[in-house]
């Protein structure tokens, strides 16, 4: 007997429907351009997938481009933007979106939470501050110019001596050559150095008095001294004090600093073709902070004051701008990330070691477009096709057995802040059939239902749930939210769709103290259907299975499908990489609204105990579909065994029709599933207790014209209906 895995190669092989760089090839305009039906197609969409998130990033990761110009006061400000047609005609520096702080910030928070096993209430995340600095820039910028004053103070000494300063010399070009390709990067992540060296420099002012005398030109004199710690940062060191008088001349050789803020001045007008005096001030006061130091032993008292407040004003315009710039990129960038987030997090669930590198055996189709855009009427047809070709007809490696469909628009959400003219022209019909969604954030409820009936009619399993926000994470769902749900979707008998709920908080919105300024940080949300996909995915890898709790307990030779997520031994093992967000339990109503007919993909952060320990993170509660049976929701598990069954008996030729043939060999492969039955065995085909049973339908002439097929399951069962062939 053929075991399963020889008769089918995959049951997990996902499409997403999201669109995460409108720049790059999407799904519609491979559609548009070529049939589904042809050999080419196949070629073209293979630029759709990937197997891992770093293979994600390297396809679909937007590039974010930053802008520094002055605005309409003068003042210079930053700008971020994905969409290369806001930079047409301005200066932009390109940087990719996952080198940022910002991110780096959020990905770290994701892991810490998942290992805190702490409720958001208790998890301490003060440190969102601390983790939005770009400390490598500012660390690499610390290293390059401790060097370079290191290196010119060598080559100074030893030229005085009269000895060959060739090696020194040629550490300050090395050194020259890193800071100009440093314009490169982001200017902004340098603010944070200039602002503490502007404050280490008020520091000095404070060292320095006038001469005490009578003289209306005295000179300072002064007890402290500009100096780099160990770290490359810029400190005042203290120095015995020196009164300078007037009348005297200091023959001192030339300020080391100012050389060096020269030389990158002539290095930055050579190297810059878009030059902007405020970029070249900012370089020149990260890589020569000592260039004003020799100023400030020729100052008067009235001079002294002066230039303390100009560096009070600069400390305060550099905070405001540096707030202002992290401001404008969480503003314009939170939506992005949230979706490259969402991805992580599904691979992360998805692949054996939860690793951004770690690779999925079966690719995942990125659509790289919302649904919407599917359905136009220019696109909708060709595919329908594609999804017949790889869902209901398709029997080998290609087959789609899962799909994601995230940010649906919930009743209530606000579409943005435009006012809507109801005298306005009306666009055409080919323009209207083009027009996306008011949003690029999420899709319609209307678009999701006809995209989840057509997934539907497919055989493909598509996970989907309402965007994501503060409004329907774990501590803001009720009883009547659940209730609403229920009754929103109360006509879609879908055995292929499952709603998941509750979505995850990240972080929530919150306003952080930077100096005298503050950063508006909003709440950062996980779509639920990403982890929910995930683990769907994950349960039907058998390698995944012997790594996560059942080693010696999976048959390799089977596939997955019959591995219920809702069953307490899978439950412990195959838990979120989320923390419980919630400090104390649901209440009894929400409990008994979920429970009364086990509605939705449901995760719990009630942390249930196991062998004496609580559960640490969030954990599947129900895993269910769309589709009732007897009052209550019918499992996933149990459509995917109708789903395998069919694609068994299919495997040889498309369309659910068999022949005699085919129905008795599938009658000796249930007999020997049924031996196999093992309580211990996680990815059993059929479970102790369980059968799947044929029987015929005849005419007349006692011709067989169908087969029905029942699954009886321990508590239900479900039947298949098959055609002659």
């Amino acid at each position: 007997m053929s075991t399963t895995k020889d008769r089918l190669k995959q049951t997990c092989k996902t499409i997403l429907f999201e669109e995460f760089d409108s720049d790059k090839i999407d799904l519609a305009t491979i559609l548009k351009n070529n049939d589904p039906t042809k050999g080419a197609f196949g070629t073209e969409l293979e630029k759709l997938e990937v197997s891992s998130f770093n293979e994600f990033l390297e396809k679909f990761a937007p590039d974010v481009y930053e802008i520094c110009e002055r605005n309409g006061d003068g003042k210079p400000e930053f700008i971020y933007t994905t969409d290369k047609s806001k930079i047409q005609g301005r200066y932009a520096v390109k940087q990719s979106i996952t080198d940022h702080a910002y991110y780096k910030m959020l990905s770290d928070l994701y892991y810490q939470k998942g290992n805190s096993g702490e409720s958001n209430l208790q998890f301490d995340d003060t440190k969102i501050l601390e983790m939005l600095t770009p400390k490598q820039e500012v660390e690499e910028a610390r290293d390059i110019r401790k060097s370079l004053q290191y290196n010119f103070e060598k080559y100074q000494e030893l030229k005085e001596n009269g000895e060959n300063p060739s090696e020194y010399a040629q550490q300050i070009i090395d050194d020259r050559e890193k800071i100009v390709n440093k314009y490169k990067d982001s200017k902004m992540g340098l603010l944070p150095l200039v602002i503490d060296d502007a404050k280490a420099k008020l520091k000095l002012l404070d060292k320095v008095a006038p001469a005490q005398n009578s003289d209306t030109k005295a000179i300072s004199y002064v007890s402290g001294k500009l100096t780099f710690t160990p770290e490359g940062d810029l400190t005042v060191e203290p120095v015995k004090s020196i009164e300078i008088n007037d009348d005297k001349e200091s023959e001192q050789r030339p300020s080391i600093g100012n050389t060096i803020t020269a030389l990158l001045e002539r290095d930055y007008d050579a190297a810059e073709e878009n030059k902007n005096d405020f970029v070249k001030s900012l370089v020149v006061s990260v890589y020569s902070p000592m260039g004003d130091e020799n100023e400030l032993t020729t100052l008067s008292s009235e001079e002294l004051a002066l230039k303390r407040q100009a560096y009070e004003k600069r400390i305060e315009a550099y905070e405001a701008m540096y707030v202002n710039a992290k401001q404008s990129f969480i503003d314009e960038m939170t939506a992005v990330l949230e979706k490259l987030l969402d991805v992580k997090v599904f691979f992360n669930h998805a692949t054996i070691d939860g690793k951004d590198d770690s690779k999925l055996k079966t690719k995942v189709i990125v659509s790289n477009c919302k649904a919407d855009k599917l359905l136009t009427n220019s696109v909708r047809s060709r595919f329908e096709t594609f999804v017949q070709d790889r869902g209901i007809n398709e029997t080998d490696e290609n087959k789609i057995w899962f799909a994601i469909l995230p940010a649906i628009k919930d009743k209530g959400m606000a579409i943005g802040n435009e006012e809507i003219d109801p005298l306005a022209p009306v666009m055409g019909q080919k323009n209207k059939e083009e027009k996306l969604t008011s949003s690029n954030d999420y899709i319609s409820f209307n678009t999701a239902k006809d995209m989840l009936n057509l997934l539907n009619d497919n055989r493909i399993m598509t996970v989907f749930n309402f965007k994501a926000n503060k409004n329907n994470g774990f501590g803001e769902i009720d009883a009547k939210y659940i209730s609403d749900k229920k009754k929103q979707m109360e006509n879609m008998n879908y055995d292929h769709a499952v709603f998941a709920y509750p979505n995850f908080t990240l972080t929530r919105e919150r306003n952080i103290k930077l100096g005298n300024e503050e950063i508006k940080v909003p709440g950062v949300y996980i779509d639920a259907a990403y982890p929910a996909a995930g683990l769907l995915v994950a349960s039907q890898q058998t390698d995944f299975l012997e790594k996560h709790g059942f080693k010696g307990r999976v048959n390799r030779n089977n596939i997955c499908v019959h591995v219920d997520l809702e069953d307490d031994e899978v439950k412990k093992n195959l838990v979120t990489k989320f923390n419980r967000e919630l400090a104390t339990r649901w209440n009894r109503s929400i409990i008994d609204e979920i429970g009364s007919e086990k509605f939705g993909f449901v995760f719990n952060g009630d942390g249930i105990y196991v062998d004496g320990e609580q559960l640490k993170n969030t954990y599947v509660y129900f895993a269910r579909t769309l589709k009732k049976d007897d009052g209550t929701y019918v499992p996933i598990y149990q459509v995917l065994m109708k789903d395998f069954i069919l694609q068994y008996l299919n495997s040889g030729h498309s369309g659910d029709k068999v022949n005699e043939k085919e129905i008795n060999n599938f009658k000796k492969d249930v007999v020997a599933w049924k031996k196999e039955a093992n309580p211990k065995t996680v990815n059993c085909i059929l479970k102790p207790d369980e059968d799947i049973s044929v029987e015929e339908e005849k005419d007349d002439n006692n011709k067989v014209t169908k087969y029905s097929l029942t699954i009886k399951f321990v508590e239900s069962s479900m039947m298949i209906e098959l055609e002659i062939n």
